[in-house]
């Protein structure tokens, strides 16, 4: 359910349903989760033949489970056709973020997962890619730091940790 799109720069806004600059009556319009799951189904099914016919080796990552429109309650999806007919994709990607961290404990300014809670998805659901442990420890700082009373969010980029070839 989310719109990203780029026009003169990058705007990920996230869950189209849920950012607050979508007019709800527009949405109600012109989104429905049909549409949004044969794109996103479309797009899957397109990027693994490439990542397959280029002979790369890769994982699949999510944040919900991937037949879940809301992304903060489990609701049933009604379109068992589309997820029937891409199982075989849909068979490439690990469990979502929310299956496999359910007791993780957010953040107070943001529902996004912090170093912690991303190192702790890796650990769980990728445990042979092996993450050296001076990253270990600059994710546990930078934990700390998002984590401590006075930290205020900023707009800064944080540069990635992990390099992978």
């Amino acid at each position: 359910m989310r719109d990203d799109r780029y026009t003169s720069q990058w705007c990920t806004r996230g869950n189209i349903y849920t950012h607050p600059k979508y007019d709800p009556a527009w949405v109600r319009q012109w989104i429905t989760e049909r549409g949004c799951l044969i794109r996103d189904l479309a797009v899957l099914s397109a990027v693994t033949h490439i990542l397959k016919y280029h002979k790369v080796n890769w994982h699949f990552l999510s944040m919900v489970p991937f037949d879940q429109a809301d992304q903060y309650r489990a609701t049933p999806n009604t379109n068992q056709d589309l997820l029937s007919l891409y199982r075989e994709y849909l068979s490439e990607i690990k469990p979502s973020f929310w299956e496999t961290l359910f007791d993780r404990v957010p953040l107070s300014f943001d529902a996004h997962p912090s170093p912690a809670d991303h190192l702790r998805y890796l650990d769980r659901t990728l445990p042979e890619f092996g993450i050296p442990y001076s990253t270990r420890l600059k994710i546990q700082q930078e934990d700390a730091v998002i984590r401590s009373p006075g930290y205020k969010r900023s707009d800064t980029p944080i540069t990635p940790l992990i390099h992978r070839a």
